[in-house]
């Protein structure tokens, strides 16, 4: 079974290689230092690259929080600074293609 989840989730880690998912599930984690995380709750991502979103040594846990709201107020503002970075990519792509244009034509 394929799993295509977004690449960022809100995690709470309950204590030693254990939390509780975006879906309230229990499950085992690991990390690629193979140390336990300190309880809390972690914004977690992995890479676009990953279809199967495994909390394992792909994963990288940013945190601790304190509460659930607290680290949906950084995802928040994550996703605003990605948005931003995004745009201001695209807007030099098409400057510079409409630049590039301007010189084949000349």
């Amino acid at each position: 079974m394929d799993s295509y989840y977004d690449l960022f989730e809100i995690a709470n880690v309950i204590h030693d290689f254990w939390l509780i998912d975006a879906e309230s599930y229990q499950k085992k984690y690991h990390t690629s230092e193979g140390k336990p995380l300190t309880p809390g709750f972690y914004i977690v991502n992995w890479p676009e690259t990953i279809q199967d979103r495994r909390f394992n040594e792909h994963a990288e846990f940013h945190g601790p929080f304190n509460s659930r709201k607290e680290a949906q107020a950084s995802l928040e503002w994550m996703d605003k600074v990605y948005r931003n970075f995004l745009n201001r990519i695209s807007a030099n792509h098409l400057r510079c293609r409409s630049q590039l244009q301007d010189m084949v034509t000349q």
